[in-house]
């Protein structure tokens, strides 16, 4: 996630979600069933993942830096 983060758009104290993906997919698909999918939400304050992009601090400071992690 840390690696592809880059692309997000994420400031120090935005966010960013998958809604885009839901609203790209067709009527046609959206009218089939959608397969069991699991979630996983990391939480990491902006700040620190521009630090990272920045090269100001290592993917392992990063990853300590992390307040949330939740699967649904």
């Amino acid at each position: 996630m840390l690696a592809h983060s880059s692309s997000l758009g994420i400031g120090p104290y935005g966010m960013a979600d998958d809604r885009r993906e839901r609203q790209r997919r067709s009527p046609e698909a959206r009218a089939r069933p959608t397969p069991v999918r699991s979630t996983r939400m990391i939480r990491l304050r902006g700040s620190d993942l521009i630090e990272f992009l920045a090269g100001q601090i290592t993917r392992d400071e990063a990853m300590k830096r992390i307040v949330e992690v939740r699967t649904f």
